[in-house]
């Protein structure tokens, strides 16, 4: 039977993340998106808009609208009366995802790489860096995961494109913040090859790069599911 959870799932509660110069509703939404990731709110369950303010430490307006940017982007549903509880995403998404990304961004790439200027790849370097420094650190690496490929559509003057895959970030962490530190060193790699081939003002082989790069993250997440369902089964 569904429950309205009143109590916190974990001795220290949640706390607000994120830096004090974003709005409280930005904080409230990183702090949320990060208890779902780490399982301190659940699926299947209703959970009070009041009882997680209180938990924040916020008042409810920041915290009503983090909770409707999650559900914008399919994560939580609010159901009037009873409060929000988290989806259960089913694998048919994470499908979709993944060929929605390929559509959008193999279109960015073929308008970026004949005129990617110098200091636009020298920004995407640094972006490689900085991932390489923090591949220990999944919350900051999936912020510059993120940063990376909307860099790109920004820069090939694709606004709308990267507002959209700005919506998508939610299903992202979702499918990739529990990936071992490993395998965020391989998705280094498969970022400087993409940067590479924009490089060679290549179109085709950064397209190919980035189709390997989503296609090897979409296999990853189906062997992480296939391996959870087992251990269950088990």
């Amino acid at each position: 039977m569904e429950t309205v959870e009143r109590t916190p799932l974990v001795s220290g509660g949640l706390r607000i993340e994120g830096p004090s110069r974003d709005t409280l509703a930005d904080r409230a939404y990183r702090s949320i998106r990060i208890a779902i990731i780490n399982r301190e709110l659940v699926p299947d369950r209703y959970y009070s808009e009041a009882w997680l303010a209180g938990l924040l430490g916020v008042s409810r307006t920041p915290t009503h609208y983090a909770l409707l940017q999650l559900e914008l982007e399919g994560i939580v549903e609010i159901v009037a009366q009873r409060g929000f509880r988290v989806r259960q995403i089913p694998q048919s998404e994470f499908e979709e995802f993944y060929e929605l990304r390929i559509l959008l961004e193999t279109n960015v790439l073929r308008k970026l790489a004949p005129a990617v200027e110098e200091e636009s790849l020298a920004t995407l370097r640094d972006f490689l860096e900085r991932q390489r420094r923090v591949v220990e650190d999944p919350i900051t690496f999936q912020d510059l995961d993120e940063g990376f490929h909307r860099f790109m559509a920004e820069t090939a003057g694709l606004h709308r494109t990267a507002a959209i895959i700005h919506s998508l970030r939610g299903i992202l962490w979702l499918g990739t913040s529990t990936r071992p530190a490993s395998e965020r060193e391989a998705v280094v790699d498969e970022h400087a090859a993409i940067v590479e081939g924009l490089a060679a003002r290549d179109p085709e082989a950064a397209v190919a790069a980035l189709v390997r790069h989503l296609r090897t993250s979409q296999e990853r997440y189906k062997a992480m599911v296939e391996e959870t369902e087992a251990s269950a089964a088990s």
